[in-house]
């Protein structure tokens, strides 16, 4: 341990007060916060459809903090194909998101990922896009974080902008809406065509959920 000098002391004492402060505010009356108004509505969206199913205490490998979870396949887009499967997973706070084992397809080495924008009237919506055609057919996701009731690009650059305002009135829960399928090159664009109007669909139903 290195010593501090006495005239250092007395800051780094208040420095230290003041972070345990913080600490204790937040946990006693910010640890609960959640801007949107009906978020239980958001694990029955009628964008769903009727084939899902719902874990409201979800916990992956290694994580602490639970998730909501809805796992669902959608009707085949185009005919022939195989059904579009979704996920949506909400946790009160971003921990989990961050490893993104919120997939549904797990990452493969020749998968590129890139971020585009999707216009849902006059919102732009940052949706990661996520395509492997390393094995005859194209397996894509597609998804988009929001964190509150915002969409965010980046969620851990996020984060940390909005660090002070969490501190005081609470972590913002954090919702990864995502959908996968896999397509015959033909069938591509169709398919990824519903996979995006079910994001906008969503995020849509999100925003009339939480009142944003």
């Amino acid at each position: 341990m290195i010593p501090l000098s006495r005239r250092h002391s007395g800051a780094a004492l208040a420095l230290i007060a003041s972070a345990l402060l913080a600490v204790g505010w937040h946990r006693a009356f910010a640890a609960n916060f959640d801007p949107c108004a009906d978020p239980e509505r958001l694990l029955r969206l009628t964008a769903y459809g009727s084939d899902y199913e719902v874990d409201v205490d979800h916990l992956g490998p290694g994580d602490r903090t639970p998730q909501q979870r809805v796992d669902g396949k959608l009707p085949p887009a185009v005919a022939g194909e195989r059904p579009l499967a979704f996920r949506v997973a909400r946790a009160s706070e971003p921990y989990p998101i961050y490893s993104r084992s919120f997939l549904v397809v797990p990452l493969l080495p020749e998968d590129r990922t890139e971020l585009r924008e999707l216009r849902v009237g006059s919102d732009v919506l940052p949706v990661y896009r996520v395509t492997d055609d390393s094995l005859g057919v194209i397996r894509f996701t597609r998804y988009l974080l929001i964190q509150g009731v915002d969409p965010v690009a980046r969620l851990l650059p996020s984060g940390i902008a909005s660090a002070w305002p969490q501190l005081v009135h609470g972590t913002l829960p954090v919702t990864a809406f995502v959908v996968s399928g896999a397509a015959k090159p033909e069938a591509f664009a169709e398919m990824e065509g519903a996979a995006e109007a079910w994001l906008a669909a969503v995020w849509t139903e999100f925003r009339s959920a939480c009142g944003h």
